[in-house]
């Protein structure tokens, strides 16, 4: 080998030292023509010359080669660099091998600079994007070596590596692979404190030093700091951050629910924070607020009283550079903040905490618990004029509960309301608490409440994103409705829906009422045949499954991240069990013709909820291995496809699975549909007749105008009643209403039956004996009106404009009013 070769090989050691990768030694003829450097790199738009020599001596004739180099590059057009260096590498061997770095002056001069090229990278800001697999090849060695420590002490575990190389980035050089995990572990101790000197914020590192898993931490640690070599510091708080995204552990591990960052981006913008703000956020959590306000103010206040989440939002601080004097471990109620500009918070929701040393109750907080209790103590800490957010369950805006308007009665002695955004309700998945957020400007205290005007209540409840194996994904952007209301205590502060301005299809909801109440019907019969009138013995016809559906063979998939194709899987009602990129079928593309025309069925195979059930697709999708895929040689209806289904679902669960021999069974249908309204009820319309019905006019009445309130004998509890042969009505929105049979009833006679919880708004006609929870209104008809239809409109209207947390009172039901149509006779 040649001395140059010598030099060559050093320098290309020494750049893969600096950079993490070597530099080019191949012809480039865009760059150079003909002409071939002993090597070059481009680094954010930064050009690297380098030419090696033996000796020093060689200088000169260097210099001239890379001057050469440099006037091809530049008389290029399509090259404009931000800066082009010229580096001369001598020596051949580790003792004398050395560079120099020149660049090209305005004046066309080639000139030396006092610069290594640690100083060039420092310098440079680093612009090549952190690759995110590299997260994910971490958190898969974790998991590949069993390192399932809980979520926030698996948070923790990564961060004391994170940290500990952001005091000492170079303290693994004094071990190997072979140093005990427990002495590095000890290391990473020392490093923590000595950088941060804080007691309670080390002492929830202390469990790396017992852990089993430390004997992983050299391979950890250098993988990291390979990343960091080549992205610079900055990755550390990358890391961090899409670490705690990609853990594969359980997020409610953590102790709190995370809150998402588009709601986090949404609530900082709406506080217009400007660089001279003080931000306050007392509920700190992981610190997530705070860390986007920082982007704009760095005056930045924090509290957090578990000792976990005060080190996972401090550990955020530290590793995105921000100051964290201002962070106190404390409860916020014993913490005398000073008057802010802006605050933010995301309260616990069943929170009461006692501790109150804090003497200051201008608002009256200390009268008030759980998150009531937190955003009244958060308004007391703003400034007159400061504006302030808060994420709170929805039912706290209702004006069903006197409790209730009493609290937004004392808001509006404090605050001037300026937004309320309702949630979509699977945002803080797992937890399914509906929210909204408040958005306020403090006013001067006031004795009496002042009504809000011009309140902008939102729903983005259509936020765009979608569940998928415990991950919240955007597969779409949000949209957004808006209506402009002002509101005083005593009114439903949350968003609604003005139902008078639909006028539905009623055929259609005629018919699905009618299958609705013959599902009902079927249903009764498998479990108690002789109670039917409707289902008649001669009305049943025995068919073989086999003569029905014919089995496909399809490939089955599983659900993957950002699939764009629906997958299905066993399920009693038809919908989608998630998205994966590819597609099983394309039935509109099919050379089958039935497929082609019907679809396919998939009958679920196994589950105790989907086993036996029949839902048939249309379209590109995919299946999973959970269902059987079937051509449809006969075409059935609806009605018998829920009647085949019910009846296999007796028959198979996840212990008796459903399986292509199957497909031998015999099976009941019903040979005609029609018998089964006939009995039902005394229908004033007439099935038969819908295609004829014409509607005269639609007409807005009032719920109260046409029934009374029955108060019934008895309310029943579902769980304290003795089964018996009369149906317990509670807020179930399927069969009827029917939860259960018990052996006493609450009223008899003809009435509705309306959900104000649970299913809030579903409808169902009472005809016989029947019992109810406390979860049922009950109205009795003041005229002869056609209960048939108001039952199906209460039902369509009510159920879209209430919900869970939005529940409907006696007061609002009777003051309600919906479009009923009149038909011309």
């Amino acid at each position: 080998m040649s001395c140059e070769k010598n030099t060559d090989r050093l320098f290309l050691n020494y750049w893969d030292k600096i950079f993490n990768h070597i530099y080019k030694t191949n012809n480039n003829k865009d760059l150079f023509n003909s002409f071939i450097p002993d090597g070059y790199d481009i680094i954010n738009n930064n050009l690297f010359i380098i030419e090696n020599k033996k000796d020093i001596k060689d200088k000169i004739n260097a210099k001239k080669q890379l001057i050469k180099y440099y006037n091809i590059v530049i008389d290029k057009d399509e090259y404009n660099f931000d800066e082009i260096y010229l580096i001369f590498g001598f020596g051949d061997c580790d003792k004398n091998f050395n560079y120099e770095i020149f660049i090209i002056n305005n004046e066309g001069k080639l000139i030396k600079i006092n610069k290594t090229l640690e100083d060039i990278k420092e310098n440079m800001e680093i612009k090549e994007d952190f690759d995110e697999n590299e997260i994910h090849k971490f958190n898969q060695y974790m998991w590949d070596n069993g390192i399932t420590l809980n979520k926030s002490q698996k948070t923790l575990f990564v961060a004391s590596i994170l940290l500990s190389l952001k005091v000492d980035i170079n303290f693994l050089k004094d071990y190997d692979i072979k140093k005990p995990g427990f002495i590095i572990a000890d290391k990473i101790l020392e490093l923590i404190q000595k950088g941060y000197n804080d007691e309670t914020f080390t002492n929830q590192f202390k469990f790396i030093q017992k852990s089993l898993k430390n004997k992983y931490l050299y391979d950890l640690i250098n993988k990291i700091y390979i990343d960091v070599k080549k992205y610079g510091k900055d990755i550390l708080n990358k890391f961090y951050s899409e670490f705690c995204k990609y853990d594969k552990n359980d997020d409610s591990k953590i102790g709190v629910v995370l809150t998402p960052h588009d709601i986090i981006e949404l609530m900082i913008k709406e506080l217009d924070i400007k660089k001279e703000d003080f931000i306050l956020d007392f509920c700190l959590g992981t610190g997530s607020f705070l860390l986007e306000a920082s982007k704009y103010s760095k005056n930045l206040i924090g509290c957090e009283c578990n000792e976990e989440r005060y080190a996972l939002s401090k550990c955020n601080f530290i590793l995105n550079d921000l100051d964290y004097k201002n962070l106190y471990y404390n409860s916020c109620f014993n913490q005398n903040f000073q008057k802010v500009d802006k605050t933010i918070i995301n309260p616990p929701f069943s929170c009461n905490c006692p501790d109150e040393e804090v003497e200051e109750n201008i608002t009256n907080w200390k009268n008030y618990k759980e998150e009531q209790k937190f955003l009244l103590y958060q308004i007391q800490c703003l400034k007159e004029n400061g504006l302030g957010a808060c994420i709170i369950p929805r039912s706290n805006f209702n004006n069903t509960v006197k409790k209730t308007n009493e609290f937004k009665k004392e808001l509006l002695k404090h605050i001037q309301i300026l937004k309320i955004i309702n949630c979509n309700n699977k945002v803080f998945y797992p937890v399914s608490t509906e929210c909204s957020i408040i958005i306020y400007k403090r006013i001067k205290s006031i004795n009496e409440p002042i009504i809000s005007k011009n309140v902008k209540i939102i729903d983005y409840s259509n936020d765009g994103y979608e569940i998928n194996k415990n991950i919240r994904y955007k597969i779409k952007e949000p949209e957004i409705k808006e209506q402009i209301r002002d509101l005083d205590y005593n009114d439903d502060w949350n968003y609604t829906i003005n139902i008078l301005n639909n006028y539905p299809d009623i055929k259609k909801l005629i018919l699905k009422n009618r299958l609705e109440i013959s599902y009902y019907n079927i249903l009764n019969k498998i479990n108690k045949i002789d109670n039917i009138k409707g289902l008649k013995e001669d009305n049943i016809i025995e068919i073989k499954l086999s003569d029905i559906f014919e089995p496909l063979t399809l490939k089955s998939y599983k659900d993957e991240k950002n699939g764009k194709y629906p997958l299905y899987g066993a399920t009693k009602l038809n919908k989608i069990s998630g998205y994966c990129n590819n597609f099983s079928i394309d039935t509109y593309n099919s050379n089958d013709l039935l497929i082609k025309l019907y679809g396919i069925c998939c009958i679920g195979k196994t589950g105790n909820g989907g086993a036996g059930y029949l839902n048939i697709h249309k379209g590109k999708f995919a299946v999973n291995s959970t269902v059987l895929p079937c051509k449809i040689k006969i075409l059935l209806s609806d009605l018998n496809l829920i009647y085949i289904s019910v009846q296999l679902h007796q028959r198979f669960s996840r212990f008796n699975t459903f399986t292509k021999d199957k497909l031998n069974l015999t099976v009941n249908i019903i040979k005609d549909e029609k018998l089964l309204f006939n009995d039902d009820y005394d229908l004033k319309i007439d099935i038969d007749d819908l295609d004829n019905l014409k509607i005269k006019e639609w007409k807005t009445l009032k719920i109260g105008d046409y029934f009374d309130i029955i108060k019934p004998l008895k309310i029943f509890q579902i769980n304290n009643s003795n089964n018996g042969n009369y149906p317990l009505i509670s807020s179930s929105g399927i069969n009827n209403g029917i939860v259960k049979y018990i052996n006493d009833y609450s009223y008899d006679g003809e009435c509705l039956s309306i959900a104000r919880n649970g299913s809030v708004g579903s409808c169902f006609i009472q005809n016989e004996k029947f019992g109810i929870t406390t979860d049922i209104i009950l109205l009795k008809p003041k005229n002869n009106i056609d209960l048939i239809i108001w039952s199906i409109l209460i039902n369509y209207y009510l159920s879209k404009k209430y919900n869970y947390s939005n529940k409907l009172s006696i007061n609002k039901l009777l003051n309600e009013e919906i479009n009923i149509p009149f038909f011309e006779k």
